[in-house]
């Protein structure tokens, strides 16, 4: 997928983009900030593990220093906004739609309340949609990565998940976790590029 008929390919304005989320400003150590508007995507759901650099002796590591973006059902910014993902639907976007490539991810337990969470194993999925409303009918791509815990491991590196060429022109990706009831999945340096047909 390209660009609308209505637009010539040579019209649109590619640019990439890496979430780390490092200079996103939260509250150090618990899970209660939004990130909302971040590099030309709207981060809906998912909430801002802000670790100013600290080694967290039982904790997933961030892949790129200081921050990183998690999700879990009951943590209060999940439950405020909705379903974790990451979309160009927002107000005065100039974004028609994006490439979403590889990212790092990870899971832990307890990093709904905090930073210090045992990292645990799980099945992070991704599913790309052609429009902002996320319905079955407009899925574009679904893809799971499976994380491996390790038993008595206190600290886990992030891993990256590589994407299928299907996730290309996408209005919005959703992120879920399995068993979210107890764990929550966390991503870091999240890999993009983004299309307009206007300045950006």
């Amino acid at each position: 997928m390209c660009c609308p008929a209505s637009v010539k390919s040579g019209d649109w304005r590619a640019l990439g983009q890496v979430a780390k989320f490092d200079n996103v400003v939260g509250l150090p150590g618990v899970a209660v900030s939004s990130i909302n508007l971040y590099e030309n995507t709207f981060w809906n759901g998912p909430f801002l593990i802000q670790t100013h650099g600290q080694t967290v002796p039982i904790s997933v590591v961030a892949n790129t220093y200081n921050n990183y973006a998690a999700y879990s059902t009951f943590d209060v910014v999940t439950i405020q906004q909705g379903a974790p993902a990451m979309t160009v639907y927002y107000a005065d976007s100039t974004i028609e739609y994006f490439d979403l490539n590889p990212f790092y991810y990870a899971c832990a337990r307890g990093t709904d309340a905090s930073i210090v969470g045992n990292p645990t194993s799980c099945t992070i999925t991704a599913e790309g949609y052609f429009t902002s409303n996320g319905s079955d009918k407009d899925e574009a791509a679904s893809e799971s990565f499976s994380y491996k815990g390790k038993v008595l491991q206190l600290q886990s590196q992030m891993v990256q998940a590589t994407l299928n060429s299907k996730f290309k022109g996408v209005k919005k990706v959703e992120f879920s976790v399995s068993n979210s009831l107890l764990v929550a999945g966390s991503v870091d340096t999240v890999s993009y590029t983004v299309y307009s047909s206007k300045k950006m």
